[in-house]
């Protein structure tokens, strides 16, 4: 940049036309020096292109001779060979490695940095077969290559430098011919130009086209024009300054006829200079008065805010700040006070800056304001009270709000020990079940010779007894697991989970001959967990409530209802009388006898806390002796 700035300053010392041409002989050298790199550049990759055209053609010329001399072991021959490729333009150095150890060099090696090195394997055909016989490196010297290339680039460099010469010269002579002197003669006229002579036209004196303007044409139009149009706004100035003279005797006209009371300040003092006329009659001052000796302070109430210093201090804002709009208690001159809107406008009237004070009566309009004040007061104070009504309302919420959070405190500490109870008194049945358990098996094992029929029938009841009591336990810490579980929402296959359990079923009782029916895909979004152990209830019921029959079904499926997907499990086994359905989901309450069919009561429990945890719902529908449907929703279904 700050080349850049000291180039600039370097030109602007010289005109327009020797700018132009040292901008136009720097170009060229710069130019010149491009093209002259660039043409040295392509006939650098031409010689080497041409080099590595001449290094691939031993590859396609002398291999294949070298090849039969060598088979032949005419080593008189491959040295021969070896010279006309060393005679090669830029080939200072081959290495011929024979098969068999012995090498033969022509020339010597130079700087790696400026040779180029290609290499070909030497190989024999005879009877199909090829014979590899030695390896044939050719090294080119690239030094040679850039001083041909080098020898040029002054050719190249004042072919470019005269080219650009001649451009030069070219552009001069148009820029001078084209802009420079149009230029000059736009710079004479304007020099020349003045009031008394606006109306003699700009004339380019050069060869013009007379079907087509140029932008010299158009700017020398333009200079015209705005001649013509100086001419015009002088006259239209002359008659404005006559027109001004009439508008000052209207504005004074205007001034004291307008509706509203108007005062001029000056800006520096605040001394009023001049009233009008409606200003006259609404402060009640005589035809006669003098203006010159009022004051803010004769027509103000002069009470603790309205007088002359305050009414000065907002002169002051006018002048500074903008202008202001005040209500002002007034006096007239018999001494009745009253309101008027004031408002203050800094201005300048024949060039002297003043304060224009425009005054409108809002006496009515004050005695309209306050009768409002004091409705807008009544309305707070009914909106105060309601806002303490409102305040007292969220104190209530709130303290409620704070009962139910002590309340589901307490009754979250009272089910951790409702678990922790139902868990100690679980293990301490299971500990003597357990014991009575194991004493009655082995008096039923060792002491069994010593028993009559009787007593040993009654110990098998008690071991009986004592599995029942443990599987009731058990199934009561299942329930209380499913109350303490989290839930995992998450699309699952409930037709792949009730496959699994008839697959279950029948291989544990592969005898029965029941049909089971479920279809291809049944969707649901809930806990695949929990959900396991509703479809494993209720199709357990459905397997072991049709253990009797010759034949047994059980269906799973579903069906849409009011908008909401209803999932079923059905069998055509007991049944049960529908007037007790409700008592099927309580805790240990059985609708058959435990000899007919064995179980705790505690299954269908379960399985109605996990759909309510699913905010779902359970029932059933049946008849004794020809089936039972149990039916469930889930939150989403």
């Amino acid at each position: 940049m700050n080349i850049y700035n000291s180039f600039s300053g370097f030109l602007r010392r010289f005109s327009l036309a020797k700018r132009i041409t040292l901008i136009v002989i720097l170009a060229s050298l710069i130019l010149a020096l491009i093209a002259a790199t660039i043409l040295t550049i392509l006939d650098y990759q031409n010689e080497l292109e041409q080099l590595e055209y001449r290094l691939e053609q031993i590859n396609r010329s002398e291999i294949p001779s070298l090849s039969n001399s060598l088979w032949h072991f005419d080593l008189d021959q491959v040295q021969s060979q070896l010279q006309g490729i060393h005679n090669i333009q830029d080939v200072v150095y081959e290495q011929l490695e024979i098969e068999g150890g012995k090498t033969i060099v022509i020339g010597q090696l130079v700087d790696k940095n400026d040779q180029l090195t290609h290499s070909f394997d030497i190989n024999y055909t005879r009877d199909s077969t090829s014979y590899y016989l030695g390896r044939l490196t050719v090294t080119a010297d690239l030094q040679n290559l850039k001083n041909r290339v080098a020898g040029r680039l002054f050719g190249n460099l004042l072919m470019a430098g005269l080219q650009m010469f001649i451009l030069a010269a070219l552009i001069l002579f148009i820029v001078n011919r084209l802009f420079i002197h149009p230029l000059n003669e736009i710079v004479q006229f304007a020099e020349n130009l003045n009031i008394d002579h606006l109306d003699q036209p700009l004339i380019i004196s050069r060869t013009q086209h007379a079907s087509k303007q140029d932008e010299f044409d158009l700017v020398a139009l333009r200079i015209n024009e705005m001649s013509q149009r100086l001419l015009l706004d002088i006259e239209e100035q002359k008659k404005m300054e006559a027109a001004l003279v009439e508008s000052e005797q209207n504005y004074r006209e205007i001034f004291n006829a307008t509706s509203e009371a108007i005062m001029i300040h000056d800006a520096d003092s605040g001394k009023i200079l001049q009233v009008n006329s409606t200003m006259r009659e609404m402060y009640g001052f005589a035809d006669d008065f003098d203006i010159r000796e009022l004051t803010v302070g004769m027509i103000s109430s002069n009470d603790e805010f309205y007088n002359q210093k305050n009414a000065d201090l907002y002169l002051q804002k006018a002048r500074e700040e903008g202008p202001q709009i005040i209500d002002w208690h007034s006096k007239k001159s018999n001494g009745v006070e009253f309101w008027v809107e004031i408002t203050l406008r800094s201005t300048v009237i024949n060039g002297q800056n003043r304060i224009l004070a425009v005054i409108r009566d809002i006496s009515e309009l004050k005695q309209s304001s306050a009768l409002l004040l004091q409705q807008n007061k009544d309305l707070l104070e009914q909106k105060v009270a309601l806002k303490d009504a409102e305040l007292k309302l969220r104190e209530l919420n709130l303290d409620l709000e704070r009962r139910v959070n002590e309340r589901t405190i307490q009754l979250a500490e009272l089910n951790t020990e409702l678990e922790s109870f139902s868990y100690s008194v679980a293990h301490d049945l299971q500990a003597p079940l357990r014991v009575i358990h194991g004493y009655s098996a082995i008096i039923l094992e060792d002491k069994s010779d010593c028993l009559d029929d009787t007593t040993r029938e009654y110990f098998l009841k008690i071991q009986n007894s004592v599995i029942k009591m443990s599987t009731l336990i058990d199934d009561l810490l299942k329930l209380a697991k499913i109350n303490r579980k989290e839930i995992a929402m998450e699309e699952i296959d409930l037709a792949n989970v009730a496959k699994e359990i008839f697959s279950e079923l029948s291989d544990h009782q592969p005898d029965r001959k029941v049909s089971f029916i479920v279809p291809s895909k049944l969707v649901a979004v809930a806990d695949l967990n929990l959900m396991t152990i509703v479809l494993d209830n209720l199709i357990r019921n459905a397997w072991k409530f049709t253990s009797k029959l010759p034949s047994a079904r059980i269906e799973v499926g579903s069906y849409i209802e009011n908008e909401r997907l209803v999932y079923f499990v059905r069998d055509n086994g007991a049944g049960f009388d529908q007037s007790k359905a409700e008592r099927l989901f309580r805790p240990f309450e059985r609708l058959h006898v435990s000899d007919d069919f064995e179980g705790t009561g505690i299954g269908l429990a379960m399985t109605k806390r996990i759909i309510q945890r699913h905010y779902g719902r359970i029932w059933a529908e049946g008849k004794v002796d020809q089936g039972a449907t149990f039916f469930f929703t889930l939150s989403d279904s």
